[in-house]
């Protein structure tokens, strides 16, 4: 078969928009991990006493206006509803509006197991903040049980509402801010954010000039999805009768022996133990995208290979690797109390990031309307000891350079995950702002 989609559309994707790589390819995995949760495509996946469906949780992470994951999640949507219109779910609900919505949404098809649905969430912020409404409280608990795909039944007035076996993936979007003001350490131990795979971006290039994506470069990447995942189908009923012989009612996607070694040997505890709630589900997620990569790469496959899981691993292992810093971010706070001042925070991160003092008024337009809002920040950062200014005389006149005092351990713990734009794309971006 021709290449992949998953390769395809990232690569395809970077053309038109400047988005972390990472992030095309994290929105392309939970757009197809939905659309295989499907009854017509009923993948699921032997690893575990119970066998997984591929349904992912993944919120992107990157900064404000500056990362593009409101992009990058438009352009994945608009693939899945190219091929399947009924797959994008609601992204503001209560509990039983949204147990309604599936259930309607089950009884379109009654002889099928229970539905499949995605919520896409640009502004994932403003989803968790309705959730600690009194009229939504319930959604996270709703959502952590459709997640595990277990039957929910509500008692209304007159009658029970039950959803069969639903499965909910979730595609995000937040900046790190906002994840560290909007979550509490319930969401964190109590189970719904250990449930979502954190990919953190940082743009590190800029376009020019973009342009529109072609009309007809979604249709080709839609068809490419679809092919596959037609195929997969075929191949799930023609080896059903094998699969029925074994004792097992649905087809299951089995590693081959030599791809199970290396999924086994994939780190699902941490050495920090305090994180391994949130990364518990390591070999889940590695398991689920291991699945997802075979089927793009050879949907007539009965085993999940060695290359499957090795290329599934790459963003998983960034996954790993960058979780610790992002968490610790929204439970930390430095003996300067940065994490009580959004503006310090963001202005001693820009610093931090940077290999070279950078000008005053460069920060001040990557950080800040307010001018005296600003000033105030910076002073207090000079005040901490986290913060030297240097006054440089040139042909234009005296510039006020910034730079970081990098001697806080607990701020640089804070600071790790969080990461803006580099020095070199700030300052590409405002010689733009500057011309415009």
């Amino acid at each position: 078969m021709s290449e992949g989609f998953l390769r395809s559309y990232e690569k395809r994707m970077g053309d038109y928009c400047d988005a972390p790589s990472q992030f095309h390819r994290a929105a392309a995995y939970a757009v197809y991990g939905a659309l295989l949760s499907r009854n017509m495509n009923r993948l699921r996946i032997a690893s575990g006493p119970e066998p997984m469906w591929p349904n992912l949780w993944i919120v992107l992470v990157g900064g404000s206006a500056q990362s593009r994951k409101s992009t990058s999640i438009h352009f994945a949507t608009s693939i899945a509803t190219a091929v399947d219109k009924l797959i994008i779910a609601p992204d503001s609900f209560t509990p039983e509006g949204f147990a309604s919505y599936l259930y309607n949404l089950q009884l379109t098809k009654p002889k099928e197991n229970g539905p499949a649905a995605l919520i896409a969430l640009t502004e994932m912020s403003q989803f968790l903040l309705e959730a600690q409404r009194q009229y939504a409280s319930a959604n996270k608990s709703m959502l952590m049980s459709m997640y595990d795909v277990k039957t929910f039944r509500r008692q209304l007035s007159k009658s029970t509402l039950e959803v069969k076996l639903p499965r909910v993936s979730l595609l995000g979007g937040i900046a790190p801010e906002l994840l560290s003001s909007h979550t509490d350490t319930a969401d964190w131990q109590g189970g719904f954010m250990s449930r979502t795979m954190l990919i953190h971006g940082v743009r590190s290039r800029v376009l020019e000039d973009p342009t529109p994506v072609p009309e007809s470069l979604f249709r080709e990447l839609s068809r490419k999805l679809l092919e596959r995942l037609v195929v997969q189908r075929k191949t799930r009923l023609k080896n059903r009768g094998t699969w029925l012989a074994k004792g097992f009612k649905n087809f299951i996607f089995d590693f081959e022996p030599e791809a199970r070694k290396v999924w086994g040997t994939t780190p699902a505890e941490h050495v920090d133990p305090s994180l391994n709630f949130t990364l518990g589900r390591s070999k889940a997620h590695l398991a689920k995208m291991a699945a997802i990569e075979q089927v793009d790469m050879d949907p007539e496959s009965p085993v999940i290979t060695v290359k499957a899981v090795r290329r599934a691993r790459e963003l998983w292992q960034q996954w790993w690797d960058d979780s610790p810093g992002l968490v610790r971010s929204c439970f930390s706070r430095s003996q300067n109390d940065l994490g009580g001042d959004k503006l310090a925070l963001r202005i001693y991160r820009i610093l931090n990031d940077s290999k070279e003092p950078l000008d005053m008024r460069l920060v001040m337009r990557s950080s800040a309307i307010n001018a005296n809002a600003f000033n105030a920040a910076v002073a207090s950062l000079q005040q901490s000891g986290m913060l030297h200014s240097d006054v440089e005389r040139t042909a234009e006149g005296e510039v006020t350079l910034l730079s970081a005092v990098r001697n806080d351990t607990d701020s640089e713990i804070l600071l790790s995950a969080a990461r803006v734009p580099s020095p070199e794309v700030l300052k590409a971006s405002a010689a733009k702002n500057g011309r415009n």
